[in-house]
C-alpha cells in the first residue's frame, strides 16, 4: 500500500510542478501521500471550493499544526491533497486538469 501511495503522490507532485504558478510546499525527507501546494493565481479556499463543485475533495491547511514552519516560509494557507491506494492515475489527471482550468478562470 505504501509503495502505491508514494508512487501516485510522486506522479501528482510531478504534474503539479509543471503548472505555472504552483508551488509545492511539502517538506521532509520522505514524501508521503499528502501533497500541499499554493497557487499564485488563486487563494487556497477558492481552489477548494471550485474543486468541490467538481466532486474533487481537498482541504485547506492554515498551518495551525505547523505554525513555525508556515511563518518561517511566509505561508498563510495551502491546499492539501491526500492520495490513497485506491486512487488512479486517471483521477490524478482529472484533478490536474480541473486545477489548471480553475487557475485560468
Amino acid at each position: 500500500i505504501q509503495n502505491r501511495v508514494f508512487a501516485l503522490a510522486k506522479e501528482l507532485r510531478s504534474k503539479l510542478e509543471n503548472i505555472d504558478g504552483i508551488t509545492l510546499t511539502d517538506q521532509g525527507a520522505i514524501q508521503c501521500g499528502i501533497i500541499t501546494f499554493m497557487a499564485g493565481q488563486k487563494d487556497p479556499n477558492h481552489i477548494k471550493a471550485e474543486l468541490s463543485k467538481r466532486n474533487i475533495n481537498v482541504s485547506v491547511s492554515d498551518g495551525s499544526g505547523t505554525l513555525v514552519s508556515f511563518e518561517k516560509r511566509n505561508i498563510a494557507a495551502v491546499v492539501r491533497a491526500s492520495i490513497h491506494y485506491f486512487n488512479t492515475t486517471t483521477e490524478i489527471d482529472v484533478f490536474v486538469g480541473a486545477l489548471e482550468e480553475i487557475l485560468t478562470q
